[in-house]
């Protein structure tokens, strides 16, 4: 079999630093030629600074489209659509990235959640093993090249999130919170079978350990840029290069159905070598007993999905660190996930906790705390205040005017 070819550089100038790793790969001019359509496809998931490591460095997205200049291409497009019910326009403002992309020469910056009907196509999915078709930019089809950009994060329910799982960003949000309501792992590999990915460029400069992927984890000072053109490759090798084992994560799906290589024998690592970058990034959700370790709090979990999962692990995780008022709200049950009844022998008022539209139906039993999933504070609010919460809307359209020159 032929290997997956991967390259990893590391060092502290970024450009420099991408330029290694794609001359590593035989120079990005093998990718990407003279008049070509380029789509560059960042991480930008949330409305969160730069120094947080929630979203890729802007000096990557920089970089990379400073590199794709010099192969003069048609026209370089970025594109991206923000986490479920996040204004994607409004992460690019506040992440840096939609400026970073400007100044370093884009040609568009297209949110995919704002595409007309015309502009999107219905793709069915081979063989696919929980979602039949998406919906796809059209312009990300057509691409004579598409370049993934993402950060590398730990993330609390997935373990790791980097090339595969940042495609999501593709798919508009009733696509993306679909994929959440199946097998997302196996729903990941769906999605790459039809969006495509020419080449990977994982942003491992300033990473996140910890509890991840949001403001929850941890940014170190990593330094390092790897690349290649097989996601699966290029994530089993972040994941070693942080001490994750990949056999153990959701990379096992797409490596059994062909989408890509996972064997370390079988991946051709190029510049740096796994061990001279190694270090083992902190996964203290793979080190403890799940939510048993949140000692004094019954949680019931059943068919939750992977965002109410991360929210609730976060909120219980800010509570703990608060001491006293971790303390003082023991002895509460807290119940999300799609239920047909709820769970015997839980307490019912103030001592029950309702997360998520998926226990909408127990409302009037315990304190509701709606979403789909609830965002910002409101879980930790239901938990703390004892009272329903209402849910925090965050209208698509507010950040039209503000960002309408990205």
């Amino acid at each position: 079999m032929e290997k997956s070819i991967v390259s990893i550089a590391k060092g502290s100038d970024v450009q420099s630093l991408v330029d290694e790793a794609l001359s590593l790969l035989g120079g990005l001019e093998s990718f990407v030629k003279p008049g070509a359509s380029v789509v560059v496809k960042p991480n930008v998931g949330h409305p969160a600074p730069p120094e947080t490591s929630v979203n890729t460095n802007p000096a990557v997205v920089a970089a990379v489209i400073a590199a794709i200049r010099r192969c003069k291409p048609k026209e370089i497009i970025l594109a991206e659509a923000s986490g479920v019910r996040m204004d994607t326009l409004k992460a690019l403002d506040v992440s840096g990235i939609g400026q970073a992309a400007k100044d370093a020469g884009v040609d568009r910056i297209v949110d995919i959640k704002r595409l007309k009907t015309e502009d999107v196509v219905e793709v069915k999915v081979p063989n696919y093993s929980q979602i039949p078709s998406f919906r796809l930019p059209r312009f990300l089809v057509d691409a004579d090249c598409v370049i993934a950009v993402p950060i590398f994060k730990t993330h609390i329910t997935m373990t790791y999130t980097g090339v595969v799982k940042a495609m999501k960003g593709t798919v508009d949000d009733k696509m993306h919170r679909r994929m959440h309501f199946v097998q997302l792992g196996e729903a990941l590999f769906d999605l790459l079978a039809v969006s495509p990915v020419h080449l990977a460029i994982v942003d491992m400069i300033r990473p996140q350990e910890g509890l991840g992927p949001m403001t929850t984890g941890t940014p170190i000072d990593f330094g390092a840029i790897v690349a290649g053109t097989d996601p699966v490759a290029v994530d089993a090798t972040c994941c070693r290069v942080a001490g994750i084992v990949p056999e153990k994560t959701y990379l096992r799906f797409g490596a059994e159905r062909g989408l890509g290589i996972m064997a370390e024998d079988l991946i051709e690592i190029r510049g740096k070598s796994i061990k001279e970058v190694y270090r083992k990034f902190a996964t203290p959700f793979l080190d403890t007993k799940g939510f048993g370790d949140f000692v004094g709090y019954s949680v019931f979990d059943e068919n939750a999905c992977s965002s109410c999962l991360a929210g609730v692990t976060a909120a219980l995780d800010a509570l703990r660190k608060m001491g006293p008022k971790y303390e003082e709200n023991k002895g509460i049950s807290i119940v999300f996930g799609a239920k047909k009844a709820l769970p015997e022998n839980i307490a019912r008022g103030k001592n029950l906790i309702l997360i998520g539209n998926c226990v909408e139906k127990f409302r009037g039993q315990g304190v509701m705390v709606p979403g789909c999933p609830p965002m910002g504070s409101p879980i930790m609010w239901g938990i703390t205040k004892r009272e329903d919460q209402e849910e925090e809307l965050i209208p698509v359209e507010t950040w039209k005017e503000e960002a309408k020159d990205l």
